[in-house]
């Protein structure tokens, strides 16, 4: 799928990638016959999210994609095409690169809310791990936002999704800052031997779904729309 659209003085030239990447790409332009660009992070979103089509609607423009089922409904199986429809609205920038976040419309249509609350605390682990973990189970069908503070130093953080009390066994939407990335994660993870490096290939996570992220030091939003077996995570509104 490839498309070239103008934009608010910009050309852009989407196109899906079907390469080892699987991704849904983007280039800008001031004039039709080039030069392209090719912006710092120039896709849509990570592998899950394939075959994106553009639309433009009451001003907004609008990529609908399809988040792929994995074989036999397991975390470690194959990618398989096609799966369940996902909208996500593109925002230019003046220097006409894109943002991505939820539409206004979707986040809204989440109307009841849910008492849900996890006690305050600064949780500071060094060369260890330390979590918060709500006593309320979050229904199948739900929308999170969270805000946080990066402070100087740190690593790694995140959010825990379908976690055990003790945190220790959970899918994990890790952060971090000193790698400018956000990652999605599960542990345990599949076991395939008794030793370390043996654990489901070693691998540190969901390789296809690592997202380039600004984490710089301040303040930051998480939102995080779950439904059923899927999660669909937006970072400041950008990533």
């Amino acid at each position: 799928m490839s498309r070239s659209v103008f934009w608010n003085g910009w050309w852009y030239f989407f196109y899906s990638e079907f390469t080892d990447a699987f991704t849904t790409k983007y280039r800008i332009s001031k004039k039709l016959e080039g030069p392209w660009i090719a912006p710092d992070h120039d896709t849509i979103d990570g592998r899950a999210f394939y075959a994106a089509k553009s639309t433009f609607l009451n001003g907004k423009r609008f990529f609908t994609g399809w988040i792929s089922t994995k074989e036999g409904e397991k975390d470690d199986g194959a990618w398989q095409w096609a799966g369940t429809m996902s909208t996500l609205e593109a925002v230019q920038k003046d220097n006409g690169t894109l943002s991505f976040k939820f539409p206004d419309s979707l986040v809204n249509s989440f109307d009841k809310k849910i008492p849900f609350s996890i006690e305050p605390k600064k949780l500071n682990a060094i060369d260890s791990f330390k979590s918060a973990v709500s006593n309320v189970d979050l229904p199948n069908n739900s929308y999170t936002k969270i805000s946080f503070e990066v402070d100087k130093g740190t690593h790694e953080f995140g959010v825990l999704l379908r976690s055990s009390q003790d945190g220790d066994s959970s899918y994990f939407i890790r952060l971090e800052p000193n790698r400018s990335r956000m990652v999605f994660d599960r542990w345990p993870r599949k076991n395939t031997g008794t030793e370390q490096w043996q654990i489901s290939g070693d691998v540190p996570f969901y390789v296809e779904l690592e997202r380039p992220s600004d984490l710089s030091l301040g303040s930051h939003t998480l939102e995080i729309i779950v439904e059923d077996s899927i999660a669909v995570i937006v970072l400041d509104q950008d990533v």
